[in-house]
């Protein structure tokens, strides 16, 4: 009796983990990592490093990596930063800049990591900031939440985690090939706009237009920033957030 009872508990504790993962993380395809070309991105550490060795200060190229996290970097209040070996040898490092708009992943040294996002040469310092202390980032390793061309990015942390599409993980199924961008975790800022609907005004007065979405950042990491064309702005314009 008494081992009946034991297994009829354990079953209930087990079943009570379960549906407390189930509700913070829920299983879900990487999306495709897209090109220039649109083409899906294969995990290419050797042709980074090749960017890294042999292109100008501010080179900018779409990128898909897999490394270890083997420092962790000074973050600013709207960026985490972090760097990973994607080679054998202890220079071929890159820095991982994600936008905690996106969530917040604790890396730890010796965590596994694979980004998808805009690879920066930055090598050489510009006329308002230093280089990177790898020589190279990778950013924009979320969703492209407010539309356009650009391309979505995401990392996903110890081949489990995935984050970029909102501010909870997603717990990925471990499959290479890319699929639905995942809508768990998503969260849309609370509308502000009080006018009618659509189509209906109050009287005496039009109806106001239906505001855009707008996730809350200050948008300075996005490539449509002020309309500037992403080749004449620095790197730390998108991801320092918190300058001005």
């Amino acid at each position: 009796m008494f081992k009946s009872k034991g297994f009829l508990f354990s079953a209930i504790l087990a079943a009570g983990f379960s549906i407390s993962l189930s509700v913070e993380a829920k299983l879900a395809e990487l999306p495709k990592c897209e090109g220039k070309n649109g083409q899906a991105l294969p995990i290419d550490n050797n042709r980074v490093l090749t960017l890294k060795s042999s292109t100008p200060n501010q080179f900018l190229e779409r990128a898909r990596v897999e490394g270890r996290v083997v420092r962790i970097l000074g973050s600013r209040p709207s960026h985490a930063h972090f760097e990973i070996q994607i080679g054998p040898n202890a220079k071929d490092t890159l820095e991982v800049v994600f936008n905690t708009d996106f969530g917040r992943p604790q890396p730890k040294v010796g965590d596994d990591v694979e980004a998808c996002g805009d690879y920066i040469t930055s090598n050489a310092p510009t006329p308002r900031y230093q280089p990177s202390p790898s020589g190279a980032i990778i950013h924009w390793v979320h969703e492209n939440s407010r539309g356009g061309a650009h391309p979505d990015g995401y990392i996903v942390m110890n081949d489990r985690f995935m984050y970029g599409f909102g501010r909870q993980p997603v717990e990925v199924d471990g499959s290479d090939e890319p699929g639905n961008v995942p809508s768990v975790g998503k969260q849309t800022p609370p509308s502000t706009d009080t006018s009618v609907p659509a189509g209906e005004a109050k009287a005496g007065k039009p109806a106001k237009e239906e505001k855009k979405e707008r996730r809350p950042s200050d948008g300075k990491d996005d490539p449509e920033f002020e309309k500037k064309p992403r080749h004449g702005r620095n790197w730390r314009d998108w991801v320092d957030a918190d300058k001005n």
